[in-house]
């Protein structure tokens, strides 16, 4: 991909206490060759140590095949495209690096390292962006081949040691940063893919393992960030797609997602506006807390096409204030835990949840709420062409405690057979009170098509619930 920048460039390695004050040590062979080459290094012809930073201002690559300890990694070569940009290349050993690493570090600059063997450690010891892929230009990160290891502060979840991929804000005019990961495994503590304002940051898996024990971010705070899974496996704590007004873009067609805290799509708190898009089209998603699209004033679309999204508790679309749409046109969720909802909160109110849902399969062993917790809330469910609803535990409600419920049936099937319910089973049409005592019936079932099928199941209409 060609990409044009004006000021020079530079490629740095590194690995040393703080305390320290690196020498800047040069590549400066006019060819390829080994990292290991003393006569290529300048000053001194001294190949870069635990107190050294390596810095390849050429056009050349560098290989790294042997164990070696270094201080900092940047990036600032001039370039008109990435394959004349300065690079360093790791094939095996084990490299540590304890202070930073940085590529596109400087303005105009293109900062490669590719990794295709060995390990890479870049254990953060220090607590300001310590490793940025990104930060003025553009900095690449492309990781491959079976049994490599990426370890990035693994065992960190702060905002200063965090992985950052494409950096903006602050004395970041906005950077752009790359990571590509076909094979081998990653190991981080937070993850900020597009963070602040101008940065702009994207991560493509099509193979190996990605492991984030912090929380992940893909645009936050202004930036705009984009998730792209198309094989292979990510394990983490929470993932946020728009988090405090940035733009977030996450998309899967393969491999498998497991989460062990929240997955939002739009977050927004205060006046800071967030806009998330999340798509499912192949693949496995297991969602083991709760999930919120549109969540805190923020807006959030799910976009459910192939694939199976497994929910182990609540499912909200809006949720707090927030604006969110789902669109299911194949695929299937399961709502093992918690409840399916559209439009709910207990606190803020003025949520508002949209489901237009042409094919694919839902299907809830728990309450499906269209309208929920709050008089200003409002869900609305729209069921059309060979999309299925399948109950078999739990509460339908609309107009859950004086909020707006409205199912529209067009086509498609919704069924509940109470047989196989383990506890309640009910179907309740305006069934709430708003907290004052004033009692509001705004459930409604519009059908023109498609069937509505109840087996066993108690039928309250415009009660209390």
């Amino acid at each position: 991909m060609k990409k044009t920048f004006s000021l020079p460039a530079l490629l740095l390695l590194a690995s040393l206490p703080l305390t320290a004050t690196a020498t800047d040590l040069y590549w400066e062979a006019g060819a390829d060759g080994l990292f290991s080459d003393t006569a290529a290094w300048t000053p001194g012809n001294t190949v870069p140590g635990t107190s050294d930073t390596a810095i390849n201002a050429s056009e050349y690559t560098v290989t790294i095949n042997a164990d070696w300890g270094m201080q900092n990694i940047k990036s600032a070569n001039i370039t008109a495209d990435e394959a004349t940009a300065a690079r360093f290349l790791q094939t095996s050993g084990a490299v540590t690096v304890s202070n930073w690493f940085h590529l596109g570090e400087d303005s105009g600059s293109i900062g490669i390292y590719e990794i295709t063997g060995g390990t890479l450690d870049a254990n953060a010891s220090v607590t300001d962006s310590a490793v940025r892929i990104g930060g003025n230009g553009l900095g690449i990160l492309k990781i491959s081949g079976e049994g490599t290891i990426v370890n990035i502060a693994p065992d960190s979840d702060g905002w200063g040691n965090a992985f950052r991929i494409g950096n903006g804000g602050g004395m970041y005019s906005g950077g752009e940063g790359w990571v590509i990961q076909e094979g081998g495994t990653v190991n981080a503590g937070r993850v900020l893919i597009g963070q602040d304002s101008g940065g702009q940051g994207s991560y493509s898996l099509s193979g190996g393992t990605l492991n984030s024990s912090g929380d992940a971010y893909v645009g936050g705070y202004n930036g705009t960030g984009t998730f792209t899974i198309t094989g292979g496996t990510f394990s983490g704590k929470k993932l946020h797609v728009s988090h405090e007004g940035g733009t977030g873009t996450f998309s899967m067609s393969n491999g498998e997602v497991s989460l062990s805290s929240w997955f939002i799509v739009g977050h927004k708190t205060g006046t800071s506006g967030g806009t998330g898009t999340a798509t499912i089209s192949g693949g496995i998603f297991n969602a083991n807390y709760q999930s919120a699209v549109g969540n805190e004033l923020g807006t959030g679309t799910l976009n459910i096409t192939g694939g199976t999204l497994n929910a182990a508790s609540y499912l909200c679309i809006g949720r707090q204030g927030g604006t969110g749409t789902i669109n299911i046109t194949g695929g299937a969720i399961n709502q093992n835990g918690g409840a399916f909802v559209l439009g709910g909160d207990t606190i803020t109110g003025n949520s508002s949840g949209t489901a237009h849902h042409s094919a694919g399969t839902l299907n809830s062993m728990v309450d499906i709420k269209i309208g929920a917790d709050n008089s200003t809330n409002k869900g609305i469910y729209n069921l059309s062409g060979s999309g299925e609803i399948h109950m078999t535990n739990g509460w339908l409600s609309l107009g859950n405690k004086g909020s707006e419920g409205v199912l529209n049936m067009t086509g498609g099937s919704f069924s509940y057979d109470a047989s196989l319910a383990a506890g309640t089973s009910r179907i309740s049409i305006g069934d709430g009170k708003k907290k004052d005592g004033a009692t509001y019936t705004e459930g409604t079932i519009n059908q023109s098509g498609g069937t509505f099928t109840a087996t066993g199941v108690d039928t309250n209409i415009g009660g209390n619930g």
